[in-house]
């Protein structure tokens, strides 16, 4: 018999569900224009959908969607008209892909709300090429603040283990920005598996991205 799931510290079923009892079976029941959803619910059977929490608010989920989209498309514009010569653009083409792509999944999902992300695979496809480019654009900018502390501080000492630990420091995360950029692409070949091979793939992947942000921290700690 299943049992209403709970995740603590809310009660059986979530803030928007109750758990009920019936012919022997207990079950959520969720409130209005609430439900189960089998996105990140990656752990429980489909079968046993039923006893899940009640996290999944279509008209919620569509709005964050569109206010994600309107804003990568702002962002786009912005950047696009602020860009004066070639090599602006050159310096720019990340981003100016990575504003593409999450226009891309954000009305995808919008115009598709069944477009499960670890389930349907052109959404997942998407976003998991965008976290790389994300982390990449994370990557650029610690370079130029690295670049703006160097010469802050040339003007105060004169010792070459700072920058020493600066090289190291910034190499270091780069190769975790590789390591984790990689892992992303976990995420979309677990729609192409069955799927119990689809979890043990999802489970390395978060784990992977876990060790990744522990690393950044500690990165920038050394910093």
């Amino acid at each position: 018999m299943s049992e209403c799931s709970t995740l603590w510290p809310v009660q059986k079923c979530g803030l928007m569900g109750s758990c009920v009892f019936e012919n022997g079976t207990s079950f959520c029941k969720c409130n209005a224009k609430w439900s189960q959803n089998l996105e990140w619910n990656y752990f429980v059977e489909e079968n046993s959908l039923s006893s899940g929490i009640c996290n999944y608010n279509l008209g919620v989920v569509s709005g964050i969607y569109t206010a994600i989209s309107v804003s990568a498309i702002l962002s786009f514009t912005l950047d696009l008209y602020n860009t004066n010569s070639r090599k602006q653009l050159k310096k720019r083409v990340g981003w100016f892909l990575f504003c593409a792509l999450v226009t891309s999944f954000s009305l995808y999902r919008v115009f598709d709300p069944n477009a499960l992300f670890g389930v349907d695979f052109c959404f997942s496809f998407l976003i998991s090429i965008a976290l790389p480019l994300s982390q990449l654009q994370g990557y650029i900018h610690l370079q130029k603040y690295s670049y703006y502390i160097s010469n802050k501080v040339s003007y105060f000492f004169d010792t070459g283990n700072f920058y020493q630990r600066l090289e190291k420091a910034r190499t270091a995360w780069f190769y975790a920005n590789v390591l984790c950029g990689s892992c992303y692409q976990l995420l979309w070949i677990s729609t192409t598996v069955e799927r119990k091979t689809a979890l043990l793939l999802i489970r390395i992947a978060f784990a992977i991205e876990s060790i990744g942000s522990l690393a950044a921290l500690a990165f920038t700690y050394v910093l």
